[in-house]
């Protein structure tokens, strides 16, 4: 027996690529009538404790990101998602993979629906891929939009 999809996480790095995930999300929570959530992680790179200052000039600088990049959220929500379409948005700052599956964990997501880029050879090396991981880890299904 197929589970109702009722809550569906969509990450968003606002790429092109991570729109179209989005619409894939958008017809299944219209098909289903789930909500959206949009989850977006904010990176915060970790430096060794030598570095001192610069660790915390990058600290600061995300705080003063996080007003910006809410608001971008916040317009993808608006623009992307159909009106009467339940939906929200979260940001989130950390590992992208890892905050992605706690997100699912804690709104308790029935699917995440996550583009990938589709880098190869050693762009997908010093990378990595932040879907196949979200596949990995994932508390529920994924479907990877490529």
């Amino acid at each position: 027996m197929v589970k109702r999809i009722s809550r569906i996480l969509v990450p968003t790095d606002f790429s092109e690529s991570s729109k179209r995930a989005l619409k894939y999300a958008t017809d299944f929570a219209q098909i289903q009538g789930a909500e959206i959530v949009l989850v977006h992680v904010l990176e915060i790179p970790v430096y060794p404790v030598e570095v001192g200052i610069g660790a915390a000039l990058t600290a600061r600088l995300a705080e003063d990101m996080k007003p910006v990049v809410n608001r971008e959220l916040e317009r993808l929500r608006q623009q992307e998602i159909p009106a009467g379409t339940p939906s929200r948005a979260l940001l989130r700052d950390g590992q992208p993979a890892h905050e992605i599956c706690e997100a699912a964990k804690e709104t308790g997501a029935d699917l995440i629906v996550i583009a990938t880029h589709g880098y190869s050879g050693v762009q997908h090396l010093l990378m990595g891929s932040t879907a196949e991981k979200v596949v990995r880890k994932a508390p529920c299904p994924v479907l990877v939009v490529k």
